[in-house]
This record gives structure tokens, C-alpha cells and sequence, in this order.
């Protein structure tokens, strides 16, 4: 098309010029974009974008695999059998305790499991949580000479208790299940002379 005059003609290349920029763009937004990929294992995350990954490796166990899928450990429903350990810090053989499951943020147990061992009283169950400022306090005092180590016992001074209740067993009741809140590297008693357990990561060290 010829334009006979010169304002014409400008005005053509103007609807020109921008008839290409859109059919460029229209280009450009219909080529595919190559999502990032992310893999997990139980103690990494990798994601790979374009040809280049890039890993994260956690210390200890960051993803459990259920419902055919990965989830972050606290999403999981259950981690019992996926990288955790039951820890018994104490076992009194009069007040025997069985982890039925547990997540990250409760444990379900069954006390005096076959209703065996215990009959007719009333047994105390006691949780306990960290408290940093009172184990700093504790350790430091330890090395000025003000307290000595009892040892395993040490928790309770390191510790706050933060549950306590007593489970009646009897002829009708000679065995309990409970759901408790829990957590890792929390501690719960039970009985007496306290059958004590902990949860923790399979590989850190008491």
C-alpha cells in the first residue's frame, strides 16, 4: 500500500510497528516455561531448574514418605518407623509402657499393656519439656561444684514439668490407652520409680 501523504505514512508504520510488537509477544508467552523440579529423600531436597540443581541435606530426618507422598515430619500423621527412635531413659519392669504411635506433636501409649502388672492403684503420668535457661543454669552450676550429676535424673532440674495426671487401674481397668501432646526430645514418665521415655531423631546421640 502506498500513502500519498507524509502524515499517512507515519501513521501506518505506527499500526505496523506495533502489530509486530504483539504478534513478538503472542511468541515469546507460547513457549513452554520449564517448571523447577523438586526431589525428596528423607534427609534432603533437591530442585533442579534448567539443568541445574541445587541440594539441601538436612542433619537428621526432614521428610517421611506416607500416602504415597513426601510430607515435611510435621505434617505426617504417623512416624513411628520412619527414622525415630523410642528412647527408654528408664525401664521399671512394674510400670511397663508400649509406644503405640506417635507424630510430631503427640504419642499414643498403652500403660500396663496385657493388664499384667499393675492392680488397683492409682499410677501417676508426668511430661516434661525443655526449658534452655534452666539447662544453661544447671550446666553452669555443674562445673562451679554447687550440684553434682544424678545422672539420668538430671531432666528434672534441666526440665519443666508441663503434664500431670493419675490413670486408676483395676478388675474393670487393668489396662489404658492414652494420646498425650508430645514432641521430640520431650519426656514422660510413668509409675513410681518411672519407666521413662523420649522420643528422638535415629541418629542424634544421647
Amino acid at each position: 500500500m502506498k500513502c500519498k501523504h507524509h502524515k499517512q505514512c507515519k501513521s501506518y508504520s505506527k499500526y505496523l510497528i506495533l502489530l509486530i510488537s504483539i504478534l513478538f509477544c503472542g511468541l515469546v508467552f507460547a513457549v513452554p516455561t520449564i517448571l523447577a523440579e523438586t526431589t525428596h529423600t528423607p534427609t534432603t531436597d533437591t530442585t533442579c531448574n534448567n539443568g541445574i540443581c541445587n541440594k539441601v541435606l538436612y542433619s537428621g530426618v526432614r521428610n517421611v514418605y506416607e500416602d504415597n507422598q513426601w510430607k515435611k515430619v510435621e505434617d505426617a500423621r504417623s512416624l513411628k518407623d520412619k527414622g525415630f527412635d523410642v528412647v527408654v531413659l528408664e525401664d521399671d519392669k512394674n510400670y511397663p509402657v508400649e509406644v503405640l504411635d506417635f507424630n510430631y506433636t503427640s504419642i499414643t501409649v498403652k500403660l500396663n499393656p496385657k493388664g499384667i502388672k499393675i492392680f488397683n492403684e492409682d499410677v501417676p503420668i508426668r511430661i516434661w519439656n525443655n526449658n534452655d535457661t534452666k539447662d544453661i543454669n544447671f550446666q553452669q552450676d555443674v562445673l562451679d561444684g554447687k550440684v553434682i550429676s544424678k545422672g539420668i535424673d538430671d531432666y528434672k532440674e534441666q526440665m519443666d514439668k508441663i503434664f500431670e495426671e493419675e490413670v486408676r487401674f483395676n478388675l474393670l481397668n487393668q489396662e489404658e490407652e492414652k494420646t498425650y501432646e508430645f514432641g521430640m526430645e520431650k519426656i514422660l514418665e510413668f509409675g513410681f520409680n518411672s519407666t521413662t521415655i523420649m522420643l528422638q531423631d535415629a541418629d542424634t546421640e544421647n
